[in-house]
């Protein structure tokens, strides 16, 4: 089967998956809290079941620990259709020189309970006051990917979108328009393949911030699926750099095309 074959045939799963990331953005709209040391359950991650945020209580692990640099976050526990081990959040705010950095990693879930009708895994990860590196522009970069256990089961998906704020504030873009936010073009796609791992594409997906002063990150993975016991582990990533000046300009003559290909499709379907 074609990859674009599979792709139309996966477009109620993609609406799924987007309308679950917007439930969780209105979720906690509202909710901007102060930068804290560390990153922690309820303020810098948050888990959701579809639309249903997993609660505190609902952790079996809930383990923050590192340090400026190094934050991490492990967590585990188990909510109505999944459960989940050892997922690995880590923070290097406030950044290094060579990039500061989110990710979210040993991300091992199975899908439980009823599913007459497929289910969403999702977590988002964000931290602010970034002051490395610096400079401006900086390159945002997304990259991850997701090993499916088992066969093939048509429609399991995951997506993947990472963002950087010049304004400071957790989720920004994630959960509002920030003028000052930038996200990376998205969101990625990784389709299931059986017992393969499968890399979110366009891998990898960039974008430019024009940072003006400290600098919040975040990213969000959501993963969902047609079946009880599915096995899937996701890692992610979402690193912000200084680029080369090439690598600059080279990002903005492929927003140009992509910009032009779309302006000649739309001009060619108003002809026809």
């Amino acid at each position: 089967m074609s990859i674009m074959r599979i792709l139309k045939s996966t477009k109620c799963r993609l609406l799924r998956l987007g309308i679950y990331f917007l439930f969780t953005a209105i979720a906690f709209s509202n909710a901007n809290p102060a930068s804290a040391a560390g990153i922690t359950y309820g303020t810098n991650v948050f888990i959701w079941d579809d639309a249903t945020m997993v609660a505190a209580g609902s952790l079996t692990t809930n383990t923050p620990g590192g340090g400026p640099g190094a934050w991490t976050l492990s967590l585990s526990g188990a909510s109505t259709h999944f459960t989940f081990v050892s997922i690995f959040n880590t923070s290097n705010q406030p950044g290094l020189p060579d990039g500061a950095s989110l990710s979210i990693s040993e991300l091992n879930v199975t899908s439980q309970g009823d599913f007459t009708t497929p289910h969403t895994f999702t977590v988002m990860l964000s931290d602010k006051d970034f002051n490395t590196p610096t400079g401006t522009p900086l390159l945002v970069t997304s990259t991850g990917s997701v090993t499916w256990k088992g066969g093939t089961i048509l429609g399991d998906l995951g997506l993947l979108q990472s963002f950087a704020d010049s304004g400071n504030a957790l989720f920004a873009d994630l959960v509002t328009a920030n003028a000052g936010a930038s996200s990376t073009p998205g969101p990625q796609i990784a389709l299931r393949l059986p017992n393969q791992t499968t890399n979110f594409q366009p891998d990898p997906a960039t974008s430019v911030l024009d940072r003006i002063g400290d600098f919040s990150m975040s990213i969000g993975v959501g993963v969902t699926v047609q079946r009880a016991r599915a096995q899937f582990n996701v890692s992610a990533d979402n690193t912000v750099t200084a680029p080369e000046p090439a690598s600059i300009a080279m990002l903005g003559i492929g927003a140009f095309g992509i910009t032009g290909y779309g302006w000649r499709r739309r001009r060619q379907s108003v002809e026809i």
